[in-house]
């Protein structure tokens, strides 16, 4: 009877103590029903397609929303950008990053640290005087710091960070 019970429980104890280590709802995000705009990889810990997490823009939306009204470099006069707050997209891949590498559908790409999130309150933006962005205005998403907030970022280090037509982000 002894050797019929520990076969048993063995493998249901490996089975239980992986669950615990590895539960699937901690790991995952829920998956997108409309195109996907944002696709980020990297050290992440939620995902929702293989070790990646797809989003859409109601996904992106449902993590909150903040806006910067700022005179930008591309833009003439004032702009109000509303989007993602950097810092809450990344609580919700449950990552740490030192530093992000954010692509555009061009191929060009900027590496932003992770302390711009907090300092000036980086926004993966969506939309642009309340309209949202498309393809050929630079979106579907933009990053976007807040320019005449404070007089460092009027520099070409940051606004080289400002990357538009974003698809992709790698956590790092």
């Amino acid at each position: 009877m002894f050797r019929v019970v520990s076969k048993f429980f063995a493998p249901l104890a490996l089975v239980l103590t992986g669950m615990l280590v590895h539960p699937a709802s901690a790991t995952d995000l829920p998956s997108p029903a409309s195109p996907v705009v944002l696709r980020v990889s990297g050290e992440i810990a939620h995902t929702n397609m293989d070790d990646e997490a797809h989003f859409d823009l109601p996904m992106l939306q449902a993590l909150g929303a903040e806006k910067i009204r700022t005179d930008t470099p591309w833009d003439e006069g004032v702009v109000t950008y509303e989007g993602v707050p950097l810092s809450a997209l990344m609580a919700a891949l449950g990552a740490n990053p030192e530093i992000i590498v954010v692509q555009g559908l061009d191929g060009y790409e900027a590496e932003i640290p992770a302390e711009d999130f907090s300092r000036f309150g980086v926004i993966l933006a969506w939309s642009r005087d309340g309209e949202l962005m498309p393809v050929r205005g630079k979106g579907p998403l933009r990053v976007m710091y807040p320019f005449d907030s404070d007089g460092i970022l009027g520099t070409e280090k940051y606004s080289a960070r400002a990357v538009w037509q974003v698809d992709r982000v790698i956590v790092k």
